[in-house]
Parts: C-alpha cells; structure tokens; sequence
C-alpha cells in the first residue's frame, strides 16, 4: 500500500550528520522503526532449526525524513528551554536563600530592640542600684563631654604573698665567730638575737619570712621583696671613741633604684631608734658583699652594721629589741610606705 510507511525507504539527506543533536535524540526512535519493519518479515533463517527468530539490530540511522527533522528541531528546543528553566530555578533558589536568611537577621535585631524597649518602660528608675544609675549617667553625659581617663585601681599585694630575707651574719654551721671582744662576746650572738626577733616580728604581720644563714644554699638566686643582712662592726680599740652603724647596697645595683630606697628606709628609722650615728666609711665588704653577688638581680638587697661592739656594746647587748624594731619599721617603709610607722611617732616614743 502506498500509505504504508513500512515499505517506503527512507530518503537520504547528506545535510544530515550522525553527530548532529537532532539524530542523537532521535537515535532510539529510528532504530525502533527499522525494528518494526523487520517484524512484518517472516523469520525464515531459524524456521528449519526451531529456534525464535530474533530480529537483527539495525544499526542507527543516519537520515531522517523532513517531518522527523521537524520534530527533532522541536525536542531538542524544549529541551534547551528546559535546561534553561532549571538554571534560572537555581539562581532563584539562591537568591532566595540568601534573602531568607538576612530577613531572619532583622527579625531578630527588630526583636531585640522591641523587647528592649518594652523592659525599660516596665523598670522604675528607683529599682536600679544608685551607684549602677550615676554610671549610667555618666555614660549618658559622656557623648557631649568626654570623661578623663581613669587609673586602674591597685589591689594591695597580700603580706603573705611577700617574701623577705633575713641574713644572720656569721650563722651557720661553719661555726665562724665574727668579729669577737677580748671577754669572749661575739659578733654572731649578737646578729642572732637581732635577726631572731626581726623575723618573728614580721611574720607576725603576716609576712613571709626566711632566716638565713651567711652562706645558705637558698641565697643561690634567691628572689624576695627585700632581703637584709644583719652584722656588728668589731671590738677594737681605735685609740678614740667611734661608734654609729654603717648601711650599704651592692654599688652594682643602680643608686636610685629600690636598692637604694631600702637603704634610706632602714637608715632612717635606725636612726631614730637607735639614737646612733650613720657613718659613711663603706668598706669593699659591705658594697661588693658576697651575697649580692648570689641573690637574684631583682631582689633589693641591703646590709646593716648595727653599732660597734667596743663603743655601742651597752646598746647592741641590752636592747636587741630595740634594734630589731628599727629594722622591721625599715622593711616595713620600703614594702608599703603608707602603712610604715612615721619616723615622727618613733622619735616622741625614744624621748
């Protein structure tokens, strides 16, 4: 029959590539047709053997009618439309997420500032802490006149975090006397009784205190708030009268330094106490003291000659309290000066 699509051939168009979009899409659709033609054929190959025939595959077409072109223009344009759908689909999706997200932000901020407003109309002004409300006027004020910088509030370091270092000179198991008197009396005992209750007198304040011997192990490096060594000049007879006590720091630590400020401290409060004179004959023992050399560089050092042992012998053996309470106001005028006793009270209690 003429009307029969299955016994035409199809016409050969060579404007028409296998490669083109339009074949690719319509690859299967051909090969589906050639398949039914081959089906109105009686499968004789097989009739003899039995077995079911089964139709060749026909490979793809490389041509196609003018209406199949037609069509194959068409799908392969709502194809493209398709894709392109999808992609605006997706920059929407995006756009919309992002949108979505800073929407939320201002709900929230818009929230915030709502609650806020509304808490602040239900709280009394006379509900706040006073000192919180002056604050908060300050605050208020500060945008037309900018407030002065304050200092920052200095907590008192307690005395038990405050270590300080009590030399008794000549101490320890050496056994080395000191300077000693022609009736047996030694330097050593009389550091010792001072140095013994200095120590005592400051860790009743609450400080930490180490009494230490002249060469102590503990001095290697030893780091304090201040440290002080306790010594007598000698017994000899200079042939006149000399007396006084003698203080000294390592003339390596700089001479306006906090060396120096324990110094000035122990001198003047020993002075007022002791009612001796301060001599300035500094001997190389007393400014290159070995134990300057030990401790630490930032532990301020000082050492003391209390009197000497010929002339001052009646202070220096009769009154170690006296003397050690010289020294502990000392200490005390260096570690925290506002608490120091005033050299003042210390003159009126001596007269």
């Amino acid at each position: 029959m003429s009307g029969d699509r299955h016994g035409q051939e199809p016409e050969y168009d060579s404007t028409i590539q296998p490669e083109t979009p339009a074949s690719v899409v319509f690859m299967e659709m051909m090969r589906r047709a050639a398949a039914s033609r081959e089906a109105d054929q009686p499968a004789s190959d097989n009739v003899e053997t039995g077995t079911p025939a089964v139709p060749p595959q026909s490979p793809p077409t490389t041509s196609m009618t003018p209406e199949e072109r037609r069509r194959a223009a068409a799908l392969e344009a709502e194809r493209l439309q398709r894709v392109q759908r999808k992609k605006v689909q997706r920059r929407q999706s995006r756009v919309g997420a992002l949108a979505g997200l800073l929407r939320s932000l201002l709900i929230v901020v818009v929230s915030g500032a709502l609650i806020a407003t509304i808490l602040s109309w239900g709280t009394e002004p006379d509900a706040l802490n006073t000192r919180v409300r002056e604050e908060l006027g300050q605050v208020v004020s500060s945008t037309a006149t900018p407030l002065p910088a304050l200092a920052p509030t200095m907590v008192p370091t307690p005395n038990w975090m405050r270590r300080i270092g009590i030399v008794s000179g000549h101490y320890g198991p050496e056994n080395d006397p000191g300077a000693v008197c022609p009736d047996g009396l030694t330097e050593r005992e009389i550091n010792f009784a001072v140095a013994q209750l200095v120590v005592l007198e400051l860790r009743r304040l609450g400080y930490t205190v180490d009494l230490l011997e002249e060469f102590d192990d503990r001095l290697n490096d030893y780091q304090a708030a201040a440290l002080v060594s306790i010594h007598a000049n000698d017994c000899r007879d200079y042939g006149e009268y000399v007396s006084g006590y003698l203080i000294a720091q390592s003339e390596s630590r700089p001479q306006t330094g906090p060396d120096s400020r324990l110094v000035e401290c122990l001198a003047e409060h020993y002075n007022v106490s002791s009612g001796l004179e301060r001599r300035f004959g500094l001997t190389r023992d007393m400014t290159d003291y070995h134990i300057f050399n030990r401790i630490n560089v930032t532990t301020p050092g000082a050492i003391v000659e209390l009197g000497f042992m010929l002339a001052d012998r009646e202070l220096l053996t009769q009154q170690p309290d006296l003397l050690a309470q010289a020294i502990t106001d000392g200490v005390l005028c260096f570690l925290d000066p506002a608490n120091a006793p005033p050299v003042e009270t210390i003159a009126e209690a001596g007269t």
